[in-house]
């Protein structure tokens, strides 16, 4: 134990010295401290912290997190957090970003959780595998999402790999992740695509017309400067696709042009109104994607041109401030109208409205201003009161600030918000690939005075322009449900009357889809989109589906009408059956298989438009069991029989299964199911042996009623109508041996051969009919929710695609690229 305690000081001394070392290379000694209990990240952080997104850590309680009570953190721990964190930043060239932090520091803290819940202990000595394990478990229990809880589990595994070999605790870290969930892809948006359903299909993302038809009002009904830097902000969005910080950190000089100089793109530009130019923004991409160069369709370069003529004619005012605060050094800070206006010291309030404050005051109106620039003189972190007080006149008091104060006054606005240290003064902080990009506010394409989208409180503090926040812009856009947004201060409204409701990234999305709708290839759209990883298009491919699912109606209004046409169908007959109570569960099965001959699954399921539902079962595994569409790979059979064994479907492999589990044995249990992986779908039932390969030393007696251990019925929906068919016909060949033992007794061995064979299809008949005994029968048509498909027809007869009023953009452009390539099918061209 006091081994423990010694490596524990000497890890904690070890990395104290490392953050002072690493603080002074960035020329931040002092401006943290080791002690502080928090320590900022993003605008407000300093050194390897100051980045473009805010992040707080917080090493002295745990709040915040779900399943976990608040819980004040021992000082002995929070230092072991600080070390570890330090350790993990500085373990590779390449410093991680604020979020990949953040995520440890919430390990640690649950970790801190468990470990006083199960030891009653706060030294970080007493951390363990159990500690570890149970923290995991409390974390997959309160959320939603299993890829992001094994994410945070093999983040636990790391950090316990790091603090193995360095022995601080008493017990060896011996874990593993207890929940992984594995995907081929690894990021977050394709995880989420693979892990999405069709059922689960929305356009929840996509922007709705309404909402795009009152950006464009915006147009006429913006009046101030604020409000239409925000409507050229959100257009280039709409344009570009661009990410808020790639858009945010747009430089003046952005804008990239190149000559036509090919004979036939020239001939075609001018007979189409086209520019005779290529337009390309230069920007830094987010995601390790680094600088590069989005180029335009022609078609926008006029509108891109114009939003940045405009923006920088908005903002010039503001550039202009931070030209003049850099040349100063950052030491004269005064507006230059002041400067110029007064030749004293003293400046009364009433002065400040134009050059320093900007604001309508409310109902109370100048007296209303009045009072609002007093507050954010006299704010917290500025604390800036008057030096002198007229009161002359009761009703009209005069306050005097000196110049040292306002210029005290910009300096401390912006240090409340950011960190105003020297050298680092008004420059926006990108961090890709662990490098560090400064930008000087100036430079900024889109910037603003600070509170100039305030909507509640509309002081303006025009002394002090920065970047454009994502929390405000994500408000104006109704992105918050607690903030009052741009489009209600207008009365703009959704078709409905609810409210629009968009946030920064909705225009990515909508390009991204319709990329996945024209069928653009992967590697395209990746490079189109700025994006490194190819994979992530499987999430917006997956919105382009959403939209063919819409337009399947058609195919499913064709399969209504012949259901209806059909009344005598099988499946309207079962329905009916439903309904009689003295009618038992085997006639009611036996209605589906009555009129169908040998044929598939899937020909089962379209001549009697049902399906046979397990409420047991997912709609996936539903169905699969129906269709045997179980999956080519090993991997995908396992899964489905470890979710599908019952006592009616390879039983005996269930109870093999239980009993390891129940020994704790889970590995052994896994390779079981995984060895016998294999269901070869036969005319009747299912081989698990690999005939693929091996092929069937019995010559598939199993299909003649005959035995074999191989031989499993798989509750597929054509069983039934097999196994019927097949005892029909075993009935037909024992007449006739009956017939031919009469004449000679011969054929008694053969006749005695097949009675055998009858009785174990009759055998077969019943055990269908009892794994049967707790399915469903459903229309595929039906909204009921045990349909596996009912989501889908639910949208349909919601939506009906054909004929309805397309709602969002993806909608219009969907149903326009069908009749482009209508047009193109019909006219013989192909893009092969």
């Amino acid at each position: 134990m006091r081994e423990q305690i010694n490596n524990l000081e000497g890890f904690i001394s070890k990395n104290k010295e490392e953050f002072l070392r690493r603080l002074e290379g960035f020329g931040a000694a002092g401006l943290i401290s080791w002690n502080d209990a928090v320590w900022h990240c993003g605008p407000q952080g300093v050194a390897w912290f100051r980045d473009s997104k805010r992040q707080v850590l917080v090493f002295s309680e745990i709040e915040g997190i779900s399943g976990i009570e608040h819980t004040p953190i021992d000082a002995i721990y929070s230092e072991f957090m600080k070390a570890v964190l330090i350790t993990e930043i500085f373990r590779t060239h390449k410093i991680p970003s604020n979020a990949a932090i953040y995520k440890r520091l919430n390990i640690l803290r649950r970790w801190y959780f468990e470990m006083v819940n199960l030891t009653g202990q706060v030294h970080p000595m007493y951390l363990n595998a159990e500690v570890i394990h149970a923290a995991m478990k409390r974390h997959h229990e309160h959320s939603k999402s299993p890829s992001n809880v094994s994410d945070y589990c093999d983040m636990a595994v790391g950090l316990t790999k790091i603090l193995k070999p360095l022995n601080l605790t008493i017990l060896p870290l011996n874990c593993e992740n207890k929940y992984p969930k594995r995907n081929v892809v690894r990021n977050t948006k394709a995880r989420k695509a693979a892990d999405t359903s069709p059922d689960s299909t929305d356009d929840s993302k996509l922007i709705s017309i309404r909402a795009f038809m009152s950006i464009i009002e915006m147009i006429y009904l913006a009046k101030t400067d604020s409000e239409k830097l925000f409507l050229n902000f959100i257009l280039l969005l709409v344009v570009t696709g661009f990410r808020f910080q790639e858009a945010q950190s747009l430089k003046l000089d952005a804008l990239v042009k190149r000559e036509m100089t090919d004979k036939d793109k020239l001939e075609h530009a001018r007979q189409h109104g086209l520019p005779e130019y290529y337009l390309g923004i230069k920007y830094l991409g987010a995601k390790k994607a680094g600088w590069r160069t989005h180029w335009l369709a022609p078609s926008t370069n006029a509108l891109v041109e114009s939003i940045f003529d405009v923006v920088k004619l908005l903002t010039q005012s503001s550039r202009q401030r931070l030209k003049q605060y850099r040349a100063s050094n950052f030491t004269d800070l005064l507006p230059s109208d002041i400067r110029s206006k007064f030749v004293g010291d003293l400046i009364e309030l009433s002065y400040l409205e134009g050059s320093v404050f900007l604001g309508s005051g409310g109902t109370r109106k100048h007296a209303g201003l009045r009072h609002s620039m007093m507050t954010a003189l006299a704010a917290k972190k500025i604390d800036i009161h008057p030096v002198s007080i007229d009161e002359s006149n009761p009703t009209r008091k005069k306050f005097y600030f000196t110049r040292d104060q306002l210029n005290q006054f910009v300096r401390l606005r912006y240090s409340k918000n950011h960190a105003f240290i020297p050298g680092m003064e008004c420059k926006l902080v990108l961090t890709n690939e662990g490098v560090q990009n400064l930008i000087n506010y100036e430079d900024l394409l889109f910037i603003a005075p600070d509170g100039a989208f305030g909507l509640s409180v509309d002081l303006v503090v025009l002394t002090n322009p920065e970047p454009l926040d994502h929390s405000i812009i994500h408000a104006w856009l109704g992105g918050s449900d607690m903030r009052q947004s741009f489009f209600e201060k207008l009365g703009l409204v959704e078709d409905d009357g609810g409210r629009i409701s968009m946030g920064t990234h909705f225009p990515r999305h909508n390009i991204n889809t319709f990329f996945a709708i024209a069928g653009v290839t992967d590697h395209l759209q990746a490079m189109l989109m700025g994006r490194m990883d190819i994979t992530q298009n499987a999430y917006y491919q997956h919105q382009a589906d959403s939209l063919s699912y819409q337009a399947a109606s058609m195919a499913v209004t064709a399969l209504e009408k012949k259901s209806n046409a059909n009344k005598e169908s099988s499946v309207a007959s079962l329905e009916r059956r439903a309904f009689l109570p003295s009618i038992s569960f085997r006639n009611h099965v036996d209605a589906v298989a009555k009129n169908l001959v040998k044929t598939s699954a899937l020909e089962t399921v379209k001549r009697s438009n049902s399906l046979l539902v397990n409420k047991h079962l997912s709609s996936e595994n539903n169905l699969k069991q129906n269709l045997h569409s179980i999956g080519e790979s090993r991997s995908e059979v396992a899964r489905y029989i470890q979710d599908t064994m019952s006592t009616s479907f390879m039983s005996e492999l269930k109870e093999a299964h239980t009993a390891l589990l129940s020994l704790s044995k889970a590995r052994l249990a896994a390779d079981l199911i995984d060895r016998h992986a294999k269901l070869h779908a036969m005319p009747m039932g299912s081989c698990t042996r690999d005939i693929a390969v091996w092929g069937c030393p019995f010559a598939m007696k199993c299909q003649s009623g005959e035995p074999c251990g191989y031989f499993t019925l798989t509750g597929r929906i054509d069983e039934l109508a097999v196994v019927k068919s097949k005892i029909a016909a075993k009935k037909e060949e024992i007449k006739k041996l009956v017939a031919l033992c009469e004449m000679d007794s011969a054929f008694e061995v053969s006749l005695h051969s097949q009675k055998e064979a009858l009785l174990l299809l009759e055998s077969l008949h019943n055990n269908v009919i009892t794994s049967l005994s707790d399915r469903k029968a459903v229309s595929i048509l039906s909204r009921d929710e045990s349909n596996p498909l009912s989501a889908i027809v639910k949208r349909i007869y919601a939506q009906k695609v054909i004929g309805k009023t397309p709602r969002t953009l993806a909608d219009m452009f969907f149903i326009e690229q069908k009749r482009i390539e209508r047009s193109q099918s019909q006219l013989g061209v192909t893009h092969d």
